[in-house]
């Protein structure tokens, strides 16, 4: 593995997915983004790049309220497509 100290901003940056993760002994939801940025080689500018998959909080709510009826529903979409939930049609 090669360690990388980066000081400067991503030359580009694309979208990954999302994901949802409890929070606070279940009682909130949160919604997750992984990107990917890339940035300039140091030692390679102008021909390389290093890709850097940083992940971001977007949104938390309580699992009650209405804005976490979203994100709940978003999970249970998550845990099927998953193949956590067997689900037949």
């Amino acid at each position: 593995m090669i360690i990388t100290v980066i000081n400067e901003k991503p030359v580009s940056e694309k979208h990954i997915s999302w994901f949802t993760k409890p929070a606070s002994e279940g009682k909130y939801i949160t919604l997750y983004e992984v990107v990917e940025q890339l940035y300039q080689h140091p030692q390679a500018p102008d021909e390389a790049v290093i890709p850097v998959l940083t992940t971001r909080q977007v949104h938390s709510a309580l699992r009650s309220s209405l804005e976490g009826a979203s994100l709940v529903l978003f999970e249970a979409a998550q845990t099927v497509i998953d193949g956590s939930v067997k689900c037949s049609l």
